[in-house]
């Protein structure tokens, strides 16, 4: 207390000497030009007795602390102060939430060049004792700080009080009805709850949408009912329609609510003016227009398609749009073809119209490729080809065209027809219906490009459409060698004969020789002109032919001219063939033995070469005692 006086006179005494030094200062109005104008003694009084009591004031201010009351509401605390803040200061007070209080309550009411409060501080001055401060949580604690804002940057110490806002007040509900409404595409159920017991039945109502919009207040259909729930039937697919539901509660008080709900979507109506646009062989455009009742958003349009005569197989696609091409179908065939128009469910369930058909025929085309191509024989001026249907007519197929090429002016895989028809070594034959041809005249052990193919007549009946061409190499054969010259057939043995035969001429590679009996023939083939037949049958006639071949570069046999001789084979051998066989072999035995004597005599001649007899002497021829003189020679070596 003693130091708080000190301080309280020296803060006096500082405050007076300001003051004199303020009226006597050459910035003082008093003071002008030098010239010190003398002020009353009563107007000097008044002054420094304003400042004592400023002093007086500024001093109760900093070293005084708050009191006051806190009473708190369910939103706010309001607060009273016991000693109001004298003239020319300012009272702070605070709402802090007592979590935070210990480290908020001293900035809460704190000076900054300014006064600064936060959201819950409010400040009062010059006398106020009450202080509102609203918007606070319900149910909270809260710490109430309140602190006196002095003049100047001067401030009282804080004074906080505990304060708890009051949970909030609890009101009846109100009674009110809450609708729901699950729809199908004709009919809906719609059921309610309400906040509270209803006294009575509940009044429903149901409303087209667009009419209720439009100011047409007629319900559709209204009707009462004691139980939460009500069905309605009869409703158009993919409808707005709004359900209000009225009802009285316990304290005879009337809620109303509605809902508003669309019905699903239906099966439309078919299609209209489905009808043919335009069409080739292999494609046609559809169009047609909107069904009448689309009953629903209209998700789109099926159209399906085949051939009139399969009426289990059809194709199908899909479209928005109200026209259609379908391609890639085969020429001169007729189609049946139908539209549908669906609405989908929001499951994805497709819900189709009936159809509207039309039937289309598909112009005529080019056949495909013919099959099978082949040859059937050949000649050396000529070949014969045969093959088959192609597997799609496209049309009546009217026939085939047949082209050949010499194998040096046309490759052997031709890629179209123009490749043949338009070169000059190329030649046709007359369109025709056959599936066979005789390609001719050719020239003989030549090749040749052999293309075939099948074509349509176009409506003029004069131009065709053609298919690609199937195509084969062929080869000609060669020349056939000349007959044979004197083919003799004699018999050798009882069950052998030989047969002899001159060559035709030149190139001739080799010969088939054939016998027969009684229609059983058999063949051998020999590179030469002498053959003997064995193990004939006796006393049989035989049929023996030869035929000389030549072999083309495919080592096929080009046969010449048949030759035929007739011979019978019999037990007893023709006399004068036997007799011929008996002079032969006699001759041929005596060459035998002449042949063998000259050698025994050459060679025993050449043996005796060494001691030769000499001449007989004369006298002594009578002698009976022969003396025989030898002269050897000698043997050269």
């Amino acid at each position: 207390m003693t130091a708080s006086v000190a301080w309280t006179k020296s803060f006096l005494c500082a405050a007076v000497c300001f003051a004199i030094a303020a009226c006597t200062s050459p910035d003082s109005p008093n003071v002008q030009q030098g010239k010190v104008t003398e002020v009353p003694a009563k107007s000097s009084t008044n002054d420094l007795s304003n400042a004592t009591e400023s002093i007086n004031d500024t001093a109760w201010c900093v070293g005084h602390r708050p009191v006051f009351k806190a009473s708190a509401s369910s939103d706010a605390v309001q607060v009273t102060l016991e000693e109001p803040p004298r003239e020319g200061q300012w009272t702070c007070a605070c709402a802090i939430n007592t979590l935070v209080a210990t480290r908020m309550k001293e900035i809460a009411c704190s000076r900054g060049n300014a006064v600064r409060m936060s959201p819950f501080c409010r400040g009062v001055s010059d006398g106020a004792t009450g202080i509102h401060i609203g918007r606070l949580t319900t149910d909270t604690n809260y710490t109430v700080c309140v602190r006196y804002l002095c003049s100047g940057e001067n401030s009282s110490e804080v004074t906080c009080h505990a304060a708890t806002t009051e949970a909030a007040v609890r009101s009846e509900p109100q009674f009110a009805v809450f609708v729901s409404a699950n729809a199908s595409q004709k009919s809906a159920n719609v059921t309610w709850t309400t906040t509270g017991p209803a006294n009575g039945h509940f009044s429903v109502t149901l409303w087209k949408v667009p009419l209720h919009r439009a100011g047409t207040h007629l319900p559709i259909d209204t009707v009462t009912s004691n139980v939460s729930w009500c069905a309605f039937t009869s409703l158009e697919p993919y409808t707005l329609y709004k359900a209000e539901v009225s009802a009285i509660g316990s304290s005879s008080v009337m809620a109303d609510n509605a809902t508003v709900f669309r019905t699903l979507p239906d099966e439309p109506s078919p299609p209209q003016n489905f009808r043919l646009v335009s069409s080739s062989s292999t494609a046609m455009t559809l169009q047609w227009s909107a069904p009448r009742e689309p009953r629903g958003p209209l998700s789109g349009y099926a159209v399906f398609y085949g051939p009139a005569w399969e009426h289990q197989k059809r194709s199908s696609m899909e479209t928005h749009n109200t026209s259609v091409t379908v391609t890639h179908l085969t020429p001169a065939t007729e189609f049946e073809v139908y539209v549908k128009a669906f609405n989908k469910l929001p499951n994805g369930t497709a819900l189709a119209s009936s159809p509207t058909r039309i039937e289309v025929k598909t112009a005529i085309g080019a056949p495909s490729k013919i099959q099978n191509l082949r040859v059937v024989s050949r000649s050396k001026n000529s070949v014969v080809v045969s093959w088959t249907a192609p597997q799609k007519a496209n049309g009546p197929l009217d026939g085939y065209v047949v082209h050949w090429c010499n194998h040096s002016k046309a490759s052997n895989d031709i890629a179209s027809l123009a490749a043949i028809t338009n070169h000059s070594e190329c030649h046709s034959l007359h369109p025709a219906k056959e599936t066979r041809a005789n390609v001719s005249p050719l020239s003989p052990e030549s090749t040749y490009v052999v293309a075939v193919s099948a074509f349509n007549l176009k409506a003029d009946r004069h131009n065709r459409f053609e298919s690609s061409p199937e195509t084969i190499v062929v080869e000609t054969l060669p020349e056939a060698p000349p007959a044979l010259r004197d083919l003799d057939v004699r018999m050798v043995s009882a069950d052998s004969v030989e047969v002899n035969w001159e060559a035709p001429s030149a190139g001739v590679e080799g010969y088939v020789v054939a016998w027969c009996q009684n229609h059983r023939c058999s063949e051998k083939t020999v590179p030469y002109t002498r053959l003997v037949i064995h193990n004939l049958h006796a006393d049989s006639d035989y049929n023996v032919s030869v035929v000389p071949f030549r072999t083309d570069s495919q080592g096929n046999k080009v046969a010449g001219p048949l030759t035929t001789r007739l011979v019978n084979v019999s037990d007893d051998i023709d006399s004068d063939l036997a007799n011929g066989y008996l002079v032969g072999t006699v001759v041929c035995s005596v060459i035998i033995a002449v042949l063998g004597l000259g050698v025994f005599v050459f060679c025993r001649r050449k043996k005796g070469r060494g001691p030769q007899l000499y001449k007989r002497m004369s006298s002594l021829d009578n002698d009976d005692d022969d003396i025989v003189f030898m002269k050897t020679v000698p043997r050269r070596t």
